[in-house]
């Protein structure tokens, strides 16, 4: 993980940081109707990004999803679902959210179509429950 993200994650007291996806952002993922960013299962760098316990609690919530924190290069966080989308014969995670269309529109993160973009997860603890939260810095640079 480059220097300047690695920072985000440790002003963040994040933890446990893995590799989850490198991809061509597309006009779907940009579009405000959709308001999601698809990371297909096939193109998923390791198929361990996510823990036993992350993929039982997500199977567990499939329908809804699990409330995450996604951080772009310029330290702004939105709140995002993070969910897995069942297809005939495979899946796809998605980060969904109608704040998502917050990291598209903001002109710092310069996205458009076909922009390669890194995605990494990492987990802080909660201060007063003492869970763990999975959180996601999106690397557009």
């Amino acid at each position: 993980m480059p220097e300047r993200f690695r920072a985000i994650v440790e002003s963040m007291n994040g933890s446990d940081i893995r590799f989850v996806i490198q991809k061509a952002l597309t006009k779907t993922e940009l579009s405000h109707r959709n308001n999601r960013l698809s990371l297909p299962n096939k193109q998923i760098k390791t198929n361990s990004f996510l823990s036993d316990e992350e993929k039982d609690m997500l199977d567990a919530k499939a329908n809804n999803g699990i409330r995450v924190l996604l951080a772009t290069p310029f330290e702004k966080s939105v709140r995002v679902t993070f969910t897995k989308w069942r297809m005939r014969s495979t899946f796809v995670y998605n980060i969904i959210g109608t704040c998502f269309k917050e990291v598209v529109d903001d002109a710092d993160n310069r996205l458009k179509v076909g922009k390669m973009v890194r995605l990494w997860l990492f987990q802080i603890r909660n201060m007063v429950s003492q869970d763990l939260q999975l959180c996601f810095v999106l690397d557009c640079d």
